[in-house]
């Protein structure tokens, strides 16, 4: 294409010697070359969108001068023509070259009109692909019997409207005058195809203690641009490309917190059962000059147990060490600096899972009676959490992630929705099975020693001899200390809430809409991760429960996940990798979608805020010792559930050990929503959301319609 411009430049500047009227036919016939060639310019393929887009660019810049060029030499054959003959009008000649001079001006006008269009379509065609960029495909590899694998991008279908636009500032969303009883299909206000449902029959074998009699229940596939179909709930299947919602959405790439790679680096020593703090000697020379660095490392320790204790924290000696040293097994965090000519060049942190007295105990007395009573080893449960990730955005801003969790046989939920506002309401129903009524009246956040005394699920696990963890970066808004007082004790055997404070402190921090991304050398969240997955690692032939929040790349903004999407991808694949996923139950999950911001005020936004994602994954082995619970899980994928579910099917894996003697205490209801189950058997089909305890300003079940909010059933 700009071969093509540069010639047709070339045969205009030489054609300068001609008349004005020859010359513009030469240009208005270049012109129109240059138009047929554009018009063969299509960009199809996504791979090679960049370097299209850059020679599209080159040619509006050519096409540009060519303009410029055109225009100046027309200016001067005007002024040459008015030159030759005098003033307009004095003689015969002169109206002569009047005359061909308004035909040059109206020419000239034409040839202009022509390549601004030109440079319109060009710019327009660089614009329209960088926003393809922005639609990555998806393949949906369900596990879910008699679904056949789909292909392509989600179903183009909207809340309650068939189109998607920003509501107004004069507009409000509300609940739907028809919403009860529901409407039936040809109701809807979604012109669906192929909506006949898929009914088969699943025969489900119920665990012993089961809180559901039924022994079968249909599945049914839901009507496309659904997620949940039935008689008391009808979900939509939001469009991960909603126009709305898109012009919101910028897909980032991934940086680097730092291009010098860490100094120093720990890890452990399985024969001498030991964590190594070494220098990577290679790296000196990009922090000193000299190629001399003094170093030493501090223990980080938890501030007592008082009133300050989840707020603060202490540090210990700076012990001085060269190349390598061997950390006492007492010490659970290390913060590391290293000086060069007196000055600090070098801070870094290291979180540790060193194996302490009290744990090992408790592991080895529940293992001793698994060994004389003749018990098998109980399941362990890593849950590994995400904040304001709907289940759309997840396959829209994490693609990669999302197709790595269809591919491996990951179980989905598409119908779970949150129950409450924002992170800590949600996280209790997971943790207590507690709505906010019952939070307040068993463990007030902000009277302190409360959350201490609260009946949280880690505690149950513990007592029933697993090892606990839980981590969560962001500490300015973790769950359990923003507006709220914290834990006076450890609330879990792991607990990486004083290294992340002092991280904080001390490393260089680079913030991201508002919070901390980058935290030192890597990203905070990865901090995190590592901690998760070096705990599983540790305790891998141990029974462990542990849950582990990231905040800081997803909280705040609606794009900002995509950057991380090759990173937590390959955190899932390492997880497989050290083979954690043979005998682990993992549950990866969210707990509500973006909460504000202008995302949040279009009608895609209202609601993904409130169908986070969750996916679980069961271990073969269980899976084929329980293959009721494949059936369960595949039914329950179109199903309505809740975190009051989740809650229930965690007391469920807890009550699969052998260990438990009281297994009806254990599966005792949710405080905040008595009817709500266990996911490893059916929910029911025609569940509502006041069965599933979901508020009514909640629940997605209910169609929306937009009014003007200067009605006045909006003012009442």
């Amino acid at each position: 294409m700009i071969e093509a411009m540069d010639e047709s430049k070339q045969h205009l500047l030489a054609d300068t010697t001609d008349n004005g009227m020859d010359l513009n036919e030469k240009v208005a016939t270049k012109a129109t070359q240059l138009a047929d060639s554009a018009t063969s310019l299509q960009i199809t393929n996504r791979t090679t969108a960049n370097s299209e887009a850059h020679s599209c660019t080159k040619s509006v810049e050519t096409g540009q001068q060519l303009l410029k060029n055109a225009v100046s030499f027309f200016r001067k054959k005007s002024l040459h023509c008015f030159a030759s003959t005098g003033k307009p009008g004095s003689s015969p000649s002169a109206k002569y070259f009047n005359w061909s001079y308004r035909v040059l001006r109206r020419k000239q006008l034409l040839l202009l009109l022509f390549l601004v269009a030109f440079i319109i379509y060009l710019s327009s065609s660089i614009r329209s692909n960088n926003y393809a960029d922005e639609h990555i495909t998806v393949l949906h590899h369900s596990h879910v019997p008699g679904m056949k694998d789909t292909e392509g991008p989600l179903p183009q279908y909207t809340v309650d409207m068939k189109q998607s636009h920003t509501p107004s500032a004069d507009t409000v969303l509300i609940l739907s005058p028809s919403a009860s009883p529901m409407p039936e299909l040809n109701e809807t206000r979604l012109e669906l195809e192929q909506t006949t449902s898929i009914e088969e029959s699943i025969t489900v074998q119920t665990y012993e203690n089961s809180l559901i009699n039924n022994d079968t229940y249909k599945m049914i596939r839901p009507p496309t641009g659904y997620l949940v179909w039935s008689e008391s709930c009808r979900i939509p299947d939001v469009d991960v490309h909603a126009p709305d919602i898109m012009q919101h959405f910028k897909r980032e790439k991934y940086k680097p917190c730092s291009n010098k790679k860490a100094l120093t680096a720990v890890y452990f020593n399985t024969t001498s059962r030991e964590y190594v703090l070494h220098i990577d000697e290679s790296e000196i020379k990009s922090y000193s000059k000299s190629g001399k660095v003094n170093c030493c490392y501090q223990p980080i320790l938890r501030n007592g147990t008082g009133a300050k204790a989840d707020v603060d924290y202490k540090l210990g000696k700076c012990v001085p060490f060269k190349k390598s040293v061997s950390l006492p097994p007492s010490i659970d965090n290390i913060l590391v600096q290293c000086d060069s000519n007196r000055r600090n060049v070098y801070k870094n942190g290291h979180p540790l899972i060193n194996e302490k007295p009290r744990v090992r105990e408790r592991l080895n007395a529940w293992k001793k009676k698994d060994t004389d009573r003749g018990r098998t080893k109980p399941p362990s449960i890593l849950m590994i959490g995400i904040d304001s990730i709907s289940r759309v955005n997840l396959i829209r801003a994490m693609p990669k992630t999302a197709q790595h969790l269809y591919d491996n046989e990951w179980f989905e939920l598409s119908g779970y929705n949150k129950i409450d506002d924002n992170t800590f309401p949600n996280f209790m129903a997971v943790l207590a099975g507690y709505n906010k009524d019952n939070t307040v009246e068993k463990c007030p956040p902000k009277v302190l020693g409360a959350l201490d005394n609260c009946s949280l699920i880690w505690n149950g696990f513990r007592d029933h001899g697993y090892v606990t963890g839980y981590g969560e970066d962001a500490a300015e808004i973790n769950t359990f200390n923003y507006y709220k007082v914290g834990f006076t004790q450890p609330p879990v055997d792991y607990y990486l809430r004083p290294f992340q404070l002092a991280a904080e402190h001390h490393l260089h921090k680079t913030y991201k809409s508002g919070l901390t991304f980058c935290l030192g050398y890597q990203q905070s969240a990865q901090f995190v991760l590592d901690y998760a997955i070096e705990f599983a690692t540790r305790f891998k032939d141990e029974p462990l429960f542990g849950l582990f929040w990231t905040n800081s790349f997803s909280h705040n903004n609606l794009s900002d996940s995509s950057s991380m999407d090759v990173v937590v991808l390959n955190y899932l694949e390492r997880l497989a990798k050290l083979g954690l996923l043979d005998r682990m139950i993992v549950i990866f999950f969210s707990d509500h979608g973006l909460r504000f911001g202008p995302a949040r005020t279009t009608t895609s936004g209202h609601m993904e805020e409130r169908l986070p994602f969750i996916f679980i994954w069961l271990p073969q082995y269980l899976k084929q010792r329980h293959p009721s619970f494949v059936n369960a899980l595949s039914v329950n994928k179109n199903r309505l559930t809740t975190p009051y579910d989740l809650h229930m099917t965690l007391k469920h894996f807890l009550s699969m050990s052998e260990r438990v003697e009281n297994k009806s205490k254990v599966l005792a209801p949710a405080e905040g929503c008595k009817k709500c189950q266990t996911l490893l058997e059916p929910v029911p089909l025609n569940r509502s959301c006041y069965e599933a305890a979901i508020d009514e300003h909640w629940c997605t079940c209910i169609p929306y319609t937009k009014v003007n909010k200067k009605l006045m059933l909006c003012k009442n």
